[in-house]
């Protein structure tokens, strides 16, 4: 994993201007590239563990509170190869890591010691996906020919985990025993035909899931049965502007009007990657990855309305995150190595770019540091 930090103890960003101040430390380099990281708990502290995918499997990396500054603690093979992803689920002082193998077709669920260590994997805990829809057919390639699990998100009280299997067309909800390590099957929810699910996320009620959908280009609105750990699909909206056609390569334009970037499928100019809410509910953002723009909806009651689209000053918006205040946005553009600060008004939901921006090669994941607690 290769990793940039940025340090201030009051959120890493400058309240006034946005700018992210640099850790005086050097990027660590461990296992290969890391495509995303989650924050972990260890020795009675919270927030103290960064855990990243590694071309083994995981890997776990303890964090210095003073300076941010991490040190690897080791790595662990996993059965079932090719993560996108990693989460982490808890029971009490308890914890498993979780990592979604997308090229795999499957889930690695590893136990994590006191110390904030990974465990060997232990047999049995790994879950394979079988089959694939086989519905996105282009003229080269499958993306659905297999199971192609993209990402695994806890609900709120960390009882249930939803994994979206873009390969399936399906999201599946199992039930989390972080003391034993391991997820047991309660179910799937077909999204439609040939949607490819990747991420989801939490309305801070709880009541609300909003999934994005990778190669049709929609954002589902589901409700949540914090009882069984269901979805209920309410609304699918477009995350791409009227008239946008995401087959035509020789004129499909992004949303600085020039050529767009990707992700050159036969059948499609553009794909969407990532999805978050703001902290206070009332809008919902989607990144997408050729019109190379963020879409923001208003969030009434359980409907999104569309807001509009903000060029996200790069190309290949993978990841993106949403400060704990509400007041800016960081994007990770992949294929143009750079991260952009946007400011945005939390009134319209509306996001406006600063000169506040950095290097990262092959930016793909933007994770916020937490302060270093007793556990309670």
């Amino acid at each position: 994993m290769a990793t940039k930090c940025f340090y201030k103890r009051r959120g890493g960003i400058r309240k006034r201007t946005g700018a992210l101040i640099e850790a005086k430390t050097p990027p660590l380099e461990v296992d290969g590239a890391g495509s995303f990281l989650a924050l972990g708990h260890a020795a009675g502290y919270s927030n103290n563990v960064l855990y990243s995918v590694a071309k083994p499997g995981a890997a776990a990396f303890r964090i210095d509170p003073a300076t941010g500054l991490l040190a690897h603690l080791n790595t662990v093979k996993c059965d079932i190869s090719g993560a996108a992803h990693v989460s982490v689920a808890y029971r009490g002082l308890e914890g498993m890591v979780i990592t979604s193998a997308y090229g795999g077709g499957g889930l690695n669920v590893i136990k994590v010691c006191e110390d904030g260590s990974l465990a060997e994997v232990e047999p049995g805990a790994s879950i394979q996906h079988h089959g694939g829809s086989n519905v996105y057919q282009p003229a080269e390639g499958n993306e659905q020919e297999q199971a192609h699990p993209h990402s695994c998100f806890l609900d709120p009280e960390g009882r249930f985990a939803l994994v979206s299997d873009l390969g399936q067309d399906k999201i599946y909800t199992y039930a989390v025993d972080a003391s034993k390590g391991r997820l047991e099957p309660r179910g799937a929810l077909a999204t439609a035909p040939g949607a490819g699910p990747r991420h989801l996320c939490f309305h801070p009620s709880g009541q609300l899931v909003y999934g994005i959908n990778e190669l049709d280009c929609t954002m589902n609105v589901y409700s949540y049965d914090r009882e069984e750990g269901k979805l209920g699909l309410i609304q699918t909206v477009s995350t791409l502007p009227a008239g946008y056609n995401n087959r035509d390569h020789d004129n499909a334009k992004n949303a600085a009007g020039e050529p767009a970037t990707g992700p050159n499928r036969p059948q499609q100019t553009n794909a969407t990657a990532d999805i978050h809410v703001s902290p206070d509910g009332r809008f919902v953002y989607g990144s997408n990855r050729g019109h190379d723009s963020l879409v923001c909806f208003a969030a009434t009651g359980s409907q999104l309305e569309l807001v509009g689209f903000t060029y996200t000053e790069g190309a290949h918006p993978r990841n993106f995150s949403i400060h704990p205040s509400g007041d800016w946005v960081l994007i990770a553009n992949q294929d143009s190595d750079n991260v952009v600060v946007f400011r945005r008004d939390q009134a319209t939901g509306a996001l406006t770019a600063t000169d506040a921006r950095v290097t990262v090669k092959a930016a793909r994941c933007i994770f916020w540091g937490l302060p270093v607690e007793p556990r309670k």
